[in-house]
Parts: C-alpha cells; structure tokens; sequence
C-alpha cells in the first residue's frame, strides 16, 4: 500500500505529544457526567441499547447504577441514546457538518482533514470511510441536514416539525438567539441555548419520554452542603446574567409555536420552570463528539493489510493529527451535547469502575469497565478530568459543589481527610516539599498524572522538576511526606538542634585548642616532633576548627538536598 506521505507537510508542534491527546481525544472519544437520570432513551440511531437496573433510593444520591452481571475490564456495562441532544453554536458555524440529529459527522475524511489541516489531503483507501461526504439528506422545508431519512424522521417527530426555520420569522428568532448565546458563550463550549428550545420543543409535539424526564431530573437548583446553600455555577454570576439575557429570546421563539400548537406546557417551562431547565443541563448533560477522520482511521486499523502497511498506515495518519492540530487546535471533532436517561443514573466516585466512551461515530454513548465489577456493585464513572482526579481532595470538592451541588464520599475522599489539601499524584506529593510560591516546576499543586509536572497530561512539562523530585524521593526515602505547614517547622526544629549542636561542638574545639596550644605571651615552637604529636597541628589551633567547619558543611548540605 502506498502511502502519500508528500501531500502533507509535516509540521512538529512545540506540543508535539498534546497532539497526542487531542488525536486520542477524535479516534476514542471519551466524555464524563453526572448524577440522576429516567426511562427509555429517544433517539436510537444504532443498535438495541443495553439497559442495566437503576435502582431508585431515598438517600442524596437518589438513582444509582447497578451490575446486573460480574464485569471484566473493557466490558460493555450500559449502552444508550440522548433524549435530546444538539450541537454546539460556535462548532457548527466553523464548518463542522454533522447529522442534526444524531450528530455524526456528515464530511468526508478526506474532506474534513483537508479543512483542519490546511493543506489538500489525499487518504489512501478512501473507500474505508463510513462516510463519503455523499449519503447525506436535507429537511423537505428548510437546509437542515442529517445522515439519513430515518433521523430526518425522528427528528420531524420529536422537535423539528415545531422548531423548522422554513418560516422567515421563525428562522429570524431562531438565529436572533443563536447569535446573542455565542456572544456570551465562548468556545470551548460546554452547552447550549439550542437545547433547551429543542426540549420546550419536544414538549410541545407531545413527546411523553421527555416530559417524564424532566419530571424526575429537573429538581434542585441548590443544594446544601456542610452548612451552606451552593447553586449550581451557571446561575452564579456572571453565568446567571447570561442565562437570563436568554430569556426573552426563548419565550419569542416558544410564542411564535402558538399558531399551530399548544404552548402551555412549554411556556410554563419557559417562565416560571426556566432556571430548572438550565440546571438540568448543568448536571445531566454529557459532551458528544465525532470525526469521520477517527472513523476512517479505525476502519484503516482494521482492514486486511500486513504489519508493515498498517505501521505506514498508523505513521500517516500520525503526521495527518499533526498536521491538523498544528493548524486547527484541539477542536478535531463535530461537538454537541446531550441528556441521556440511563448514563446519567452513573453516581461520580474519584477512583471510578467505569467510563464513558463514544465509539459508533454519533451520540451513541457506552458505559465500559475500567476496573472488574461484581454483581449487584454500583457503577461510577468520574465527573472531573484527570487534571482534577490528581488534584487533592479540596479542589475536587470544590469543583464538584459548584457543578454538581456535592461532596464526594468516595474511599479516596475519606482516606484524605486527614491532608485534603494535599495533592494526589505522587510526583506532586514530592514536590508539595518544596514549599515555595515560585513557577519552577516544584512545589506547584499541578494536580498531574503523567509525571511532566504541567497537569494537562500532555508530556510537555518541566523534566528539570520530575528529576529534583525524583532526587528528593531517592534522598529521603524513610522520610513520610507530611502537610507543608508540618515540614516548615520539622525543618526549623532541626535547624535549630543542629545549630546548637555547633555550638556545642566549636565550644569543646575551642576548650581542646586552649589546653594544646601554648600561652599567648609565649612565642610559637617550631619543634618538628610536637607537629607530629599534635597531627600537624597549626600554630594558633585553627586547622581543628576548619575541620569541623567542613563537617557541619556536609551536614548542611546534606540537609539542603533533603529538603530543595
């Protein structure tokens, strides 16, 4: 197989091994969520959905997920469709076509690495990609595309034939509020203004699994924890101005329904429910993303080739994510967001069983075993990033109170309760010793996992502080890692003895001096034979104390190497 590597002009990034992640990111898409969740799912765009208990309770975190079988890593536990789901505002506007219903990219591979490159793509085998650019169809009345007739159905049924810009005024408010949303909500983005008119939409055509949803997910809009009322962050400033900067231009776009529907229902949401509706997708929603770059790479990692072309195959497509991360960022993918009914059963924990990953190319979500689960165990994925899972147990809590409304009672959070402060990863453990507030790599809370010092995992960070914690580690290993606060006054208490320990040990020096030396009134001797006696002893008995200068020198410095 012959691989043209000169249609592209390999460009090494400065953050070479972040392409990494971003390329990870496109070919095995991986999203987190949150708590609490209901019936069968909407959408449906692949095949039969795996549905496992939900069990139901009356402590705070009221819905689970449970093993209905034992698990082994890798194992498929949960399979699932959104109810509703969109794409993102800014995403959609820089050219990333995918299906508006289940959003799969709807580019070709060719032609979607060609624009994030920069430069003309030329793939070989072309024929390997799901999707030609071709097998795409518009709605009857207005451009909105999708992947096929039957997601062009589906979405008729559920929101389209409410929301269909083919009217002129219609289409006017439905972008008046787009572009007033992308004014406030920059990317990345996290969620949109676009979902919640498709949910009062879907309450509008009647769709019952929706509105069942929002009786059991849309509930609390604050919650208290330890004492204190904390709202979710989208309604603290200045998230909540821009949330309600939205409103008028939703209750315009539900009014303009009333013509041919019912709006009671969704005008109430609309009004008196709005700040619910937000918070919903606060806690529910989960990031979906596809490529068909990612889906033609995989059929490529697949196909009937020898090792030798696959490893040319896998170095091509390595210099392709080069190339269009070095052009385009991090943003690969078509990119929305969902509220999925099953997925969103899935408790958090810090030391998670399961994770979440997107493999079908659309917004088919699989919760997949990280770890094995005994039958009747509940299932947790992670609501935080890997930045934030190595961060200590503070930070964490507090980015789980203001987007969650919780504190998280794993066995990793009560087994740091003693240092919530303290960083989890090892590597920033070592590093918490250096104690200072300077940018050189030790002694910053990272919160990383990889060992580069930087936190983002993308294997760019400083070496110099992974080798001085490291050293540090080598040097002090029957030392245990104490709080920052314990170590400054160990480090002052031993300072102190050894000072006085020098003390004690130049007074006895200078004792010895005075009883060897001769009187001061008496001239030197230059008798060779009490040179020798004395060990070549200086006339006024300075070389004993130069000695032990060098031996409270070492011990100094071997204390410095402890504690840099």
């Amino acid at each position: 197989m012959n691989l043209p590597h000169t249609q592209l002009a390999l460009v090494k990034s400065p953050q070479g091994a972040k392409h990494k992640q971003a390329q990870a990111t496109s070919r095995h898409v991986e999203a987190h969520s949150t708590a609490h969740s209901t019936p069968s799912s909407t959408l449906g765009c692949t095949e039969q959905r795996r549905v496992v208990p939900i069990v139901y309770t009356s402590t705070m975190t009221e819905r689970r997920l449970v093993a209905d079988k034992d698990y082994i890593v890798g194992d498929v536990v949960l399979k699932d469709t959104p109810f509703v789901c969109a794409q993102f505002s800014w995403n959609r506007k820089c050219g990333y076509v995918a299906c508006s219903h289940c959003l799969r990219s709807l580019e070709s591979a060719e032609a979607m690495a060609t624009r994030l490159a920069g430069q003309d793509v030329k793939l070989p085998h072309p024929e390997l990609c799901p999707n030609n650019g071709r097998e795409r169809v518009t709605c009857t009345q207005c451009e909105e595309v999708y992947c096929n007739e039957a997601c062009r159905d589906k979405a008729w049924q559920l929101h389209h034939k409410v929301l269909c810009p083919g009217d002129p005024q219609r289409a006017a408010l439905l972008t008046a509020l787009e572009e007033a949303w992308m004014q406030v909500h920059t990317p990345p983005e996290t969620t949109s203004a676009m979902l919640i008119v498709r949910l009062l939409a879907q309450l509008v055509s009647g769709d019952t699994t929706t509105l069942k949803a929002l009786d059991v997910l849309c509930h609390h809009t604050k919650a208290e924890i330890g004492g204190k009322m904390h709202t979710h962050k989208l309604l603290d400033p200045p998230h909540v101005d821009h949330v309600h900067a939205m409103q008028p231009f939703i209750i315009d776009i539900v009014n303009s329904w009333s013509d041919k529907h019912d709006i009671g229902l969704a005008m109430q949401w609309a009004t008196e429910r709005y700040l619910e509706l937000w918070a919903l997708l606060g806690l529910n929603s989960l990031g979906i993303g596809s490529s068909s770059v990612s889906q033609y790479d995989i059929a490529l990692a697949q196909a009937s080739i020898s090792d030798d072309e696959r490893q040319e195959a896998s170095d091509f497509m390595d210099n392709v994510y080069e190339v269009m991360f070095e052009h385009s960022g991090e943003f690969l993918d078509a990119e929305g967001t969902g509220i999925f009914f099953h997925q969103s059963a899935c408790n958090h924990s810090c030391e998670a069983n399961a994770e979440c990953q997107f493999k079908y190319g659309d917004c088919t979500v699989e919760v997949v075993a990280t770890t094995a689960i005994a039958k009747g165990e509940e299932v947790f994925i992670s609501y935080l990033d890997d930045q934030l899972l190595s961060a200590s147990r503070n930070d964490r809590w507090d980015e789980l109170r203001r987007g969650y409304l919780f504190e998280c009672g794993c066995s990793k959070c009560v087994a740091q309760a003693a240092n919530p402060d303290e960083p989890d990863s090892l590597s920033d453990i070592d590093s918490s010793l250096d104690g200072d507030d300077e940018d050189d790599g030790v002694g910053d809370d990272d919160g990383d996992d990889d060992g580069d010092g930087d936190g983002d995992g993308d294997g760019d960070g400083d070496e110099n502080a992974k080798n001085t914690a490291e050293e540090k580690a080598n040097s002090s290993e029957d030392t245990t890692p104490t709080q920052p606060e314990q170590q400054e006054e160990e480090l002052q208490d031993e300072e102190q003895q050894q000072e006085e320990a020098k003390q004690q040990q130049e007074q006895q020096q200078q004792q010895e001096q005075e009883q060897v030396a001769p009187p001061p009134a008496t001239p030197a001797t230059n008798d060779e034979d009490d040179d020798d006696a004395d060990g070549a002893e200086s006339v006024d008995g300075f070389e004993d104390l130069d000695i032990g200068d060098e031996e409270d020198e070492e011990d100094c410095m071997e204390e410095e190497e402890m504690f840099q």
